[in-house]
């Protein structure tokens, strides 16, 4: 009755009742949606909130928590909503606010806990459980003692571990898997064993009844069951002797199974932490990072801090122990990371002491360089200073990618530009000449063939040097774009009181901190960050947003030279990755744009512009088409046809056409051969030869995707584009006559 769009005559509440019942989750989330607009009420929008997350559609279920809280001011929001969406930073803020109005409870105290924990919120759920334990609400800290239990693995703390778990009720569903977990900190292997085949044993029946419903419902269940093999992994990764081969190829069974995951930061927080067990975070650098990246584009800032942090600690801790033991012993790449560690830690601490800047001294020097820690945490403020020390260039990146993402853009940029200056010199890279550094690539890669280690170094700082520069200029974008938006509102404002027009200020262009070495003194402790937050520029309007201002700031540091600057990265981003489509592409399209901007502002372009921009632009879209390994080039290839077109009587431009045609294949043009046809009359000679010849080449292997519109065109009325059509027809008759023979009829 529905598709012929008929009411059906039973209620939509029990309709969707019955949906739930069955466990038919699509049916229920149509009736209600349906019942939500008869009725908006409370509990539908829950429902519809948890069905959309249930169906794996996060981005329809956030949809429906903005539109509740824009349109329907008078339906209070729940914290729940946003505990179902993951959203904990929002539901905590829900739980202060209620406490502040209604006094602190049980229920609430037990809902900030989870929270905290969620986001890895050490910092706060240290004091709040110190609080909690030494207090005499039992039930409050039986229900929390599996939260505590989480959060002293977490740490590293046996001792909490334990208590915590002397404290957990019987009933606990986690008990087993925490008493096998105390078990391998503490080397009892049987008894971990035993509690293993306890907990498969409680995991058994649910798994079963939810897998048969779906996976998606069994998926956390299944997740459990890869925890207790992976715990196993992790004994049988321990008895091995050191050096075992046996031990790499766990490792990789790891790397294997994550790639398979879901995209939930809750399941890989809680594998890295059963990994690190065994495998230090610095040594499983790569898929920390993958974890801190899917934290940040999640918006979970805390736990992408805290991760941050535990790396960072790790590779001092792991530095100085290399330093304290046998440096003869180790490879040549470890001594000298050991090398230009201690080499830094020295400068810094006498830059520091210089100063008078002492971070978090606990009588020894500064804190974060003298294993001074915060509850087994690096402080918040040391992080800028302590990635200065860092001798891993993806560590230094994803560290900057977070910085820019929670605000402090003046800080990220100024750093991204002090390591890509860091870098360059390592490598021999001088952004003013980037075409020079080619040759030295193609030796490096030939060299690192041959096992050359420090070669091979090289090569991935290469490949990680081309994503900074990659990232500068799209933050160079995002900075103007900022900027000019910010400009135009302040003119608009101005005029609506009468004011002058607003104009960006002048502002100090002797702050060229960020273009020194980072071994410099200017970039000292945490300078960066309080250059980004307290010394804003003279007459910053306080209404101004920190992202306004930052963007303001850096534009006036660039100045004219804003435009230049960004080719000048993506360019560079092209020489140092010559196989990566995302640098040509955005270089391809940055060219691009500036010669459609120029184009609107002026009745004709001049040759300067032509060579400057078009035929870059020409080459780029090429070089993106031939390196893109799927079939989504059509938007490259139209903006090639169109650069081609619109300017086909500069010679240099039908040039780097004619260059470009045969290093893409053939099948690329097929999806743009009506657009082709429609300039098979164009007026340049040039041109029209090089369509013609394009087309002859594609019906030779796609006679018949090109065969009928030729013929169309043929028959025009417009005689210049009939005769081209006929001259491409009767090419291919001497090739395929048969085909055109059958075309005819």
């Amino acid at each position: 009755m529905e598709r012929d769009e008929k009411q059906i005559q039973i209620d939509l509440k029990l309709l969707g009742d019955y949906a739930e019942r069955c466990h038919a989750l699509a049916k229920e989330l149509h009736y209600k949606e349906a019942e939500w607009t008869l009725e908006k009420n409370y509990e539908t929008i829950e429902k519809l909130i948890e069905l959309n997350q249930n169906l794996d559609l996060p981005d329809s279920a956030v949809g429906m928590l903005n539109y509740v809280c824009k349109e329907q001011p008078d339906i209070r929001e729940s914290v729940e909503w946003y505990r179902r969406l993951q959203r904990w930073d929002d539901a905590l803020t829900i739980y202060r606010r209620q406490e502040a109005e209604e006094g602190p409870s049980y229920s609430n105290t037990n809902g900030q806990l989870r929270c905290m924990f969620e986001m890895s919120d050490w910092e706060s759920l240290l004091p709040l459980y110190e609080r909690i334990w030494s207090g005499n609400d039992h039930q409050l800290q039986m229900a929390s003692a599996n939260i505590g239990m989480s959060m002293a693995w977490a740490l590293g703390d046996i001792e909490n571990m334990e208590f915590y778990m002397s404290k957990l009720p019987s009933s606990s569903k986690d008990k087993s898997f925490c008493v096998a977990l105390l078990s391998v900190y503490h080397n009892k292997w049987d008894e971990a064993k035993e509690f293993i085949l306890k907990a498969r044993e409680e995991i058994r029946g649910n798994l079963v009844s939810r897998v048969t419903e779906s996976y998606s419902r069994g998926y956390q269940l299944v997740f459990n069951c890869q925890m207790l093999t992976e715990l196993e992994e992790v004994i049988f990764y321990k008895t091995l002797p050191e050096g075992d081969n046996r031990r790499a190829a766990i490792v990789n069974t790891w790397r294997q199974r994550l790639k398979g995951m879901q995209q939930d930061v809750g399941m890989w927080q809680k594998l890295l932490r059963l990994h690190s067990m065994v495998l230090r975070p610095i040594v499983d650098l790569d898929t920390w990072i993958k974890y801190v990246n899917m934290c940040r584009k999640s918006e979970q800032m805390t736990m992408a801090r805290h991760a941050i942090t535990q790396l960072l600690q790790d590779e001092a801790n792991y530095l100085e122990e290399l330093h304290c033991g046998d440096m003869q012993s180790q490879s040549p790449k470890a001594r000298c990371q050991v090398y230009e560690y201690m080499r830094l830690k020295s400068q810094m601490l006498q830059e520091q002491e210089e100063q008078h800047q002492l971070l978090h001294s606990d009588g020894r020097g500064l804190g974060y360089l003298s294993s001074g820690r915060s509850n087994g945490l690096l402080a918040t403020s040391s992080l800028d200073a302590a990635i200065r020390l860092s001798q891993q260039p993806a560590l230094v990146y994803m560290y900057l990618k977070y910085k820019w993402a929670v605000g402090e853009r003046r800080g990220a940029f100024q750093m991204m530009e002090m390591f890509a200056n860091d870098y360059s010199r390592k490598v021999g890279f001088d952004l003013r000449s980037p075409e020079a550094f080619a040759d030295h690539i193609d030796a490096h890669t030939m060299e690192g063939s041959h096992g050359n280690l420090d070669t091979a170094d090289d090569a991935r700082t290469i490949h990680l040097l081309s994503r900074f520069y990659f990232k500068r200029a799209e933050w160079l974008v995002s900075i103007q774009q900022t900027a000019k938006m910010a400009q135009e509102a302040r003119a608009k404002a101005s005029l609506g009181t009468g004011s002058e027009s607003y104009s960006l200020r002048q502002g100090n262009r002797t702050s060229t901190g960020a273009r020194r070495s980072r071994r410099g003194s200017v970039m000292v402790g945490t300078g960066i960050a309080s250059a980004s937050s307290s010394s804003g520029l003279a007459g910053d309007s306080p209404d101004m947003s920190q992202k306004e201002q930052d963007a303001e700031y850096l534009y006036k540091l660039q100045g004219d030279r804003i435009e230049e600057s960004i080719l000048e990265s993506y360019r560079a981003a092209t020489v140092l990755d010559r196989k990566w489509y995302k640098a040509w592409h955005s270089l391809a399209l940055r060219h691009y744009v500036e010669t459609q901007k120029y184009d609107e502002e002026h009745s004709s372009v001049p040759a300067g512009i032509i060579q400057r921009h078009v035929v870059p632009a020409v080459h780029g879209f090429f070089r993106a088409i031939q390196l893109s390994k799927s079939d989504t080039t059509l938007q490259d290839t139209l903006r090639l046809l169109t650069a081609w077109f619109n300017y086909s009587q500069h010679e240099s431009v039908a040039q780097a056409v004619s260059d470009g045609l045969n290093s893409v294949s053939i099948r690329t043009w097929l999806q743009v051969i009506p657009q082709i046809l429609a300039r098979i009359h164009i007026k340049s000679e040039a041109t029209s030869r090089l369509i013609k010849q394009l087309l002859v080449e594609v019906g030779k292997l796609h006679p018949h995707a090109i065969m009928f519109s030729l013929y169309v065109a043929a028959r025009s009325d417009h005689p210049k584009r009939s005769q081209a059509a006929k001259d491409v027809l009767a090419k291919l008759h001497d090739l395929s006559p048969e085909v055109v023979e059958e075309t005819e009829v």
